[in-house]
Order: structure tokens, then C-alpha cells, then sequence
């Protein structure tokens, strides 16, 4: 019985670090109601063997399902590209002044008083609490701060802009670690289209 349990172990995926250090701040955080919400989701019947304050086995349980959704995913891209011919294209300005100039002049449409009534709808008719996963869409938080009298109305299309901002920065961020992404400018449509067709080989 001691081999076989050793066999277990040996087969369950290695710790990632850096999940298992995230799992903790959402753990110190937020307390392990939310981590055994997520164990629910990825997997109910684990979830069921489990006590929901064993922090240690809730960590762990999240670890491995977390990593086996990881594998699974690889596996089906890598099942995509032996089939087909994967072409990808990422379009942004290269120019960071431009990229804020087109936010600046897109928030005042986006971030107003018709969100704070939208939102202030949304709540009534839906009852939402104050940890459901569109509050923490950059404009809809800050509507939900006017809402709850934490943000001035006045304040927020500037925190807004600010915000897109920081979010923009982090979306290019991230495409530029995309493996095998093709980057243009914004004002490259041409070329992309050239691109997309020798590709293609049209």
C-alpha cells in the first residue's frame, strides 16, 4: 500500500511557485472561502473531500487541477498546429503617444454618467454584490465607487483614463510574450493584409 502511495504522489504535477505564491495572497486576502469557491468550479466532486478551512489541502487541490486544465490546453493547441497552419497577428500603435491620445478621446463616451445609471440598473435588476467579476472592469469599478459614494462623479472620467492606461500597457505587455505573434501598426493594415495572404500563399 506504501508503494502505491508513492507512486501516487510521484504522479501528481510539480508546485508552480508562482501559482502557489498567488494562492496564498488570495488566501491571506480574502480568507479560503474564495479559493474552496474556485476548487468548486474546477472541480466539485474534489471539492466535496475536502474541508474548506484545510488551507494546505485546498492550496494543493487547487494546484493540480489548475495544472492539469494547463496540460490539457497545450495539448489541444498543439493538436491545432499539426493540423493547421496557425497565422497570428497582433495590431496595436507603436507609438505610446497615440495609443494615449485614441484613450483620451474615447473615455469621455465610455466613462459618464449613462455607465453610472447602466450600472446603478444592472444592480437593482440583478441584484449583484459587490464582488461579482464586472466590478472589476476598470469603468464599471470606478461607477460602482460614485454609486457608493467612495469617488466623486467629477473625478471619474480622469481615474478612467488613467486606469484604460495601465490596462493597455499590460494587454501590449502580454502580446509581446505571445510566442509566435506578428506585430503591425496600427497604420499597417496594408501590410498585414500582404502578410495574411503569402501566408496563405494566395
Amino acid at each position: 500500500a506504501s508503494d502505491v502511495y508513492k507512486r501516487q504522489i510521484h504522479s501528481l504535477p510539480n508546485a508552480d511557485s508562482v501559482l502557489r505564491k498567488k494562492l496564498h495572497s488570495e488566501l491571506n486576502e480574502n480568507g479560503p472561502k474564495k479559493l474552496f469557491d474556485q476548487l468548486v468550479k474546477l472541480n466539485p466532486t474534489k471539492a466535496r473531500e475536502i474541508s474548506p478551512i484545510d488551507n494546505q489541502r485546498l492550496i494543493r487541490a487547487i494546484e493540480i487541477e489548475l495544472s492539469q486544465y494547463n496540460q490539457d490546453k497545450d495539448s489541444a493547441i498543439s493538436g491545432i498546429r499539426n493540423e493547421f497552419n496557425i497565422i497570428q497577428i497582433g495590431i496595436f500603435p507603436n507609438q505610446r503617444a497615440e495609443l494615449h491620445e485614441r484613450i483620451e478621446k474615447r473615455q469621455p463616451s465610455l466613462a459618464n454618467d449613462k455607465l453610472i445609471n447602466e450600472l446603478d440598473e444592472l444592480i437593482i435588476k440583478n441584484n449583484l454584490e459587490k464582488t461579482h467579476p464586472i466590478l472589476k472592469a476598470v469603468n464599471y469599478k470606478l461607477a460602482f465607487m460614485v454609486l457608493n459614494g467612495s469617488l466623486k462623479e467629477s473625478e471619474m472620467l480622469e481615474k478612467s483614463t488613467f486606469g484604460t492606461r495601465q490596462l493597455a500597457k499590460r494587454q501590449i505587455t502580454w502580446m509581446r510574450s505571445w510566442q509566435d505573434l506578428n506585430f503591425f501598426d496600427l497604420h499597417e493594415q496594408d501590410a498585414a493584409s500582404e502578410f495574411i495572404k503569402k501566408s496563405l500563399k494566395l
